[in-house]
């Protein structure tokens, strides 16, 4: 006789969700329909019947190796709602209403691994879940364990900004193991575009992404296209454009864990051989003024 497992429910998995505030799930509980030991494809046809009587259809499936995702939407009322079922029966469960206290839409959605393999260089194939909002997408990547569970990736962005989350993966140092990448960003200094830093995360012993040095060749390039974007600009007579890639010089530097001096010598390097009307070299001066109190 197999052991009846209960619906895991992950509202906020590692401060993931940002502004979206956990709510109470407005389904059925239907935990007892499910077992552990069974077949995913099959678990998932109930779940998919059981979110239809709720009034949810099927919007996203992705299928896995022991595990099947699925991605539903409520249209009438706004709501999206994330199922991983496993041997193990629903593994993950997620809802988001309509809006947060933000206003921002409750835009989640589920995927296999964008390469087809395993995100994280774990050996399985992952199961991302991402929260789309303007301007980015936040990512929780969810990995299969041998007896059916998920484990979350870890990722310690301690010390950059309170809302910043994971964005991507890319192999930024040409070593074994893709780098996750948070974007941080300058909203009080934007203007045409909003200023932004990726900021790479290395993985440790334990199995955490968390802040460490950059790698030197990797920033080199970072600054040698900021440069060249710069020159652009210049030639271009693009004011917009240069403001903002010398705010990006600055929030680069800081995202390195430079000191404020050499993040205020980065921006006035890159404002420097520009140009200005009156009115951006107040909004440039502004900006370095801002910088110069520490980013407040």
């Amino acid at each position: 006789m197999r052991a009846r497992v209960a619906v895991v429910v992950i509202a906020a998995a590692a401060g993931w969700l940002g502004a979206c505030t956990p709510r109470a799930s407005l389904l059925p509980d239907y935990s007892e329909l499910l077992a552990a030991g069974v077949d995913p494809a099959v678990e998932a046809d109930v779940v998919i019947a059981t979110l239809s009587r709720a009034g949810y259809a099927l919007d996203e499936r992705a299928d896995g190796a022991g595990f099947v995702a699925l991605g539903f939407v409520r249209a009438e009322a706004g709501h999206r709602a994330i199922r991983v079922v496993t041997s193990r029966g629903v593994a993950f469960a997620l809802d988001s209403g309509p809006l947060d206290p933000g206003g921002v839409p409750g835009d989640v959605h589920v995927e296999v691994s964008r390469s087809g393999t395993d995100v994280d260089g774990e050996g399985r194939a992952d199961v991302v879940v991402s929260r789309r909002e303007p301007g980015r997408s936040c990512l929780l990547v969810l990995s299969l364990t041998d007896d059916g569970g998920l484990d979350a990736l870890r990722v310690d962005a301690a010390g950059l900004e309170p809302d910043a989350c994971l964005e991507a993966f890319e192999d930024v140092d040409g070593r074994e193991g893709a780098e996750a990448i948070v974007r941080v960003r300058a909203p009080a200094l934007m203007r045409a575009r909003m200023p932004t830093a990726d900021v790479p995360l290395e993985r440790d012993e334990a199995g955490v992404y968390g802040l460490r040095p950059p790698p030197v060749a990797h920033l080199a390039r970072v600054r040698a296209r900021l440069a060249e974007d710069l020159e652009t600009a210049r030639r271009q007579l693009d004011e917009e454009a240069a403001y903002t890639l010398a705010v990006e010089a600055a929030l680069v530097a800081r995202a390195a864990g430079e000191s404020l001096a050499l993040q205020l010598a980065a921006f006035d390097a890159a404002i420097a051989p520009v140009v200005w009307s009156e009115v951006m070299a107040e909004a440039v001066r502004a900006a370095r003024g801002y910088v110069a109190r520490g980013w407040r």
